[in-house]
C-alpha cells in the first residue's frame, strides 16, 4: 500500500515480490480483490502499472534481455499487458504453479 505512484516505486515493489500495489484510500472493494488475489497466490497489476513495466522493459539494455528465453520473453510480454499469473497460465497452456515459479526468477 502506498500513498503515491510513480515508477520507481511501481518498479521497485513489483521487483521485490510485491502481489499487487493499491493506493491507501483505494475503494474497499479494489483492496479486498487485492487481498484475495495475493492470498490466492495471484498478482495484481493494474492497467496503469502494466504500461509502467512495458515502458521499463522496453528500456533495458540488450543484454538483459537476451539471457531470457522464448518462454520468458512471452511470460514478460504477458505481464506487461497486465495479465494475471492465472491468465497467463491458460493462455500459454501452463500450470498456475509454473507461471510462479518464472516470475520468481526474475
Amino acid at each position: 500500500m502506498t500513498s503515491f505512484l510513480d515508477d520507481e516505486v511501481v518498479v521497485n515493489g513489483y521487483s521485490s515480490k510485491a502481489s499487487a500495489i493499491v493506493l491507501k484510500g483505494a475503494p474497499t472493494h479494489e483492496l479486498i480483490t487485492a487481498i484475495k488475489d495475493a492470498a490466492a497466490g495471484l498478482h495484481l497489476i493494474n492497467p496503469a502499472d502494466a504500461r509502467v513495466a512495458a515502458k521499463r522493459l522496453h528500456q533495458l539494455p540488450t543484454s538483459a534481455l537476451s539471457s531470457l528465453n522464448e518462454i520468458d520473453l512471452e511470460i514478460a510480454r504477458h505481464i506487461s499487458r497486465g495479465l494475471t499469473d492465472k491468465d497467463i497460465a491458460d493462455a500459454l497452456h501452463f500450470s498456475l504453479q509454473t507461471v510462479k515459479t518464472k516470475c520468481r526468477e526474475y
